[in-house]
């Protein structure tokens, strides 16, 4: 995954009425953290919405280059803090990370194909989890992870385990979850059913005949 630029600023006040008054300005209190120290910032409301808006928080590497410094760092989000109501990004934290560092990310799952149950014999797809928990080096972190559905028939299911990710990045997720599965529609087992119950009575029927 690549990293993702942002801009940020000094937040030169602290305390709940700065913070609204920043908020009305269009910006975001950040609060970025790293072994040494923790450095309030601010961060321009759209930008940062637009980001979460393409990328999954919890797994957006950001670059940025922190005030009266000249080299960028590398960063990933810790917290999303939203208001209640109108669901605006209030606050948020910022983790300060080595390119080297291993971490724990949820990835997309995107499912490629159509699965022939659906496709020839009237199916329905289920895929119960979109996303899945993976450790990785930041510079390996995934954008997605393909999951090819196309073999897919009615009574197929997907697991943890079948997913082909990359060199390097590991599933934390248990290796029997379920990913996708194919079933026949709620109307075609309630035929079946339907069936079965008739062939049942049918070949009851000579029996109490005969007696």
């Amino acid at each position: 995954m690549e990293t993702i630029n942002i801009n940020v600023t000094k937040r030169e006040k602290l305390g709940k009425g700065s913070s609204n008054e920043s908020r009305r300005s269009g910006l975001i209190p950040v609060m970025y953290y790293n072994k040494k120290e923790n450095i309030p910032l601010l961060v321009d409301s759209k930008e940062l919405t637009s980001i979460l808006k393409k990328h999954l928080w919890s797994n957006a590497v950001l670059s940025l280059t922190l005030p009266g410094k000249k080299k960028e760092t590398m960063a990933v989000i810790k917290e999303v803090q939203k208001d209640p109501i109108s669901r605006n990004i209030i606050h948020t934290d910022f983790c300060e990370v080595s390119p080297k560092e291993k971490l724990k990310v949820t990835v997309r799952l995107k499912f490629v194909g159509i699965p022939v149950g659906v496709k020839l014999n009237g199916g329905i797809l289920n895929h119960p989890r979109d996303t899945v928990l993976v450790e990785c080096p930041i510079t390996l972190i995934p954008e997605t992870i393909d999951v090819d559905i196309s073999k897919l028939d009615i009574g197929h299911t997907l697991h943890v385990k079948d997913l082909v990710v990359p060199d390097g990045v590991i599933i934390v997720d248990k290796a029997r979850l379920t990913i996708a599965t194919v079933s026949l529609p709620k109307v075609a087992k309630s035929d079946q059913a339907t069936e079965a119950v008739e062939e049942e009575t049918a070949a009851a029927e000579p029996a109490g005949e005969a007696a």
